[in-house]
């Protein structure tokens, strides 16, 4: 639809987000070839800094309404002059090895409560007196490479730490799946899964567009109709119905939605969402609501004076956290996480799978995590299930269903997402 009136500019706002690796590389062939064919120039948004490397001629980083640097994809990933290029770089995840993934500490001010001088300067490692004071200019600091920083070119970020895979571990089943099956009218989506989801673990579940992820997450809470007998918690059949199960199957198991923009009332502040939870689970006065949702708040990071907040006053980020807080408040012993990064930038995301990889060291805490991305999966799970039409194609240790695929179907999503973490990976080998 776009390219059929053969414009001169094309603008592309994410058109691949949510999109597994396979989907996505044939979207931007198609999109590289077009461009090409109509000599059509296309700006493209995404947060997303593989799809970077592998399309883009130049890059330009915004932060809070500004360009703080623009230049060829190879100058910028190669030698990014400013503090927050080099963060979002130190931010992204590995497919070949697991990291300890570095967040920008804090979060962006809001368009009303943006600081004088360098907007950046109160989340800046290195930032000084000027930064505080003077609003830099963009400027040359290569050649057609410009960068809006008083202290370019120093650096503000240190390398992530390379982490051990985890080991399999003997555990206890909480949750299993025996024959499960679910029906979109004539057409079945899952077909007859079987696997057990284990006490503690982070279990991702991966697979092209279609192949029943989403489908499956939502059916282990009770949202989809349709959907057959087959699963269990702890031995207790589970109603597929979540208006069938018992008020304490539904506390156990919690679920968080992809998108943070809708995922909350925006008539309600988070006083309001939080309190909603608290009041179908638990029997207390004003003051032990308000206290139970503050603690949940700070939990995820987040402070007290959040809970006045409506959803449209939070960033993408904060209202991920939100969302986990309302999903923890009732103290669930599983978390299904749908998508739950792919909408954010990848230091959010990386705030995001922190403190995930917090709450199951500290809480012991189960999580399903569905997601089209492989490197983030290489830097959060301890197993993965790979899903094809609807049924298990290959389940394993992490390291050896990323390293050591047996499944063709297994081998071919990695190959495709190889092909986008090698272009970055050249891309940045200076920096």
């Amino acid at each position: 639809m776009a390219f059929i009136l053969r414009p001169s500019v094309i603008v592309l706002d994410e058109p691949t987000t949510g999109l597994d690796v396979s989907t996505q590389n044939r979207i931007l062939e198609v999109v590289r070839r077009l461009c090409n064919d109509y000599r059509t120039a296309a700006l493209h948004v995404t947060h997303d800094l593989s799809v970077i490397a592998t399309l883009a001629d130049r890059l330009m980083v915004m932060y809070s309404g500004r360009v703080i640097e623009i230049g060829s994809v190879a100058d910028v990933f190669n030698r990014p002059h400013h503090p927050y290029t080099q963060a979002l770089l130190c931010a992204v995840p590995e497919l070949s090895m697991r990291n300890a993934l570095v967040a920008v500490p804090g979060s962006p001010a809001r368009p009303n409560e943006r600081p004088k001088g360098c907007f950046f300067a109160p989340r800046c490692a290195i930032a000084d007196a000027r930064c505080q004071i003077d609003q830099p200019e963009l400027s040359l600091c290569e050649s057609r490479h410009e960068v809006s920083c008083h202290r370019s070119g120093m650096v503000a970020t240190p390398a992530p730490i390379r982490l051990p895979d985890p080991e399999p571990e003997n555990r206890e089943a909480v949750l299993s799946v025996r024959n499960f099956r679910v029906r979109y009218g004539q057409f079945e989506v899952l077909k007859g899964l079987e696997f057990d989801v284990l006490r503690g673990e982070c279990l991702a579940i991966v697979g092209e567009s279609g192949s029943g992820k989403s489908t499956l997450s939502r059916s282990l809470v009770g949202l989809i109709e349709g959907a057959g007998p087959g699963l269990s918690l702890h031995g207790t059949p589970l109603h597929a119905n979540a208006r069938k199960r018992t008020a304490e199957q539904r506390q156990r198991i919690q679920y968080i939605f992809q998108s943070p923009f809708n995922s909350l009332n925006p008539r309600h502040t988070v006083a309001t969402i939080l309190g909603l939870v608290y009041d179908m689970f638990y029997k207390g006065n004003a003051a032990e609501k308000e206290a139970a949702c503050i603690k949940a708040l700070e939990m995820v990071g987040l402070p007290a004076r959040a809970m006045a907040l409506f959803p449209d006053e939070m960033s993408g980020g904060e209202r991920q956290r939100t969302s986990i807080a309302r999903a923890l408040l009732s103290n669930p012993e599983i978390l299904v996480c749908d998508e739950v990064t792919s909408a954010l930038d990848v230091s959010v995301q990386a705030a995001i799978v922190n403190l995930l990889k917090k709450l199951i060291a500290e809480r012991n805490l189960t999580i399903i995590f569905v997601t089209h991305d492989l490197a983030l999966v290489r830097n959060i799970a301890d197993r993965v299930l790979v899903l094809e039409k609807g049924t298990v194609a290959e389940l394993g240790p992490v390291a050896q269903v990323i390293d050591h695929p047996v499944h063709p179907y297994a081998q071919e999503l990695l190959q495709n997402a190889r092909l986008g973490d090698m272009a970055l990976r050249v891309a940045t080998q200076g920096c």
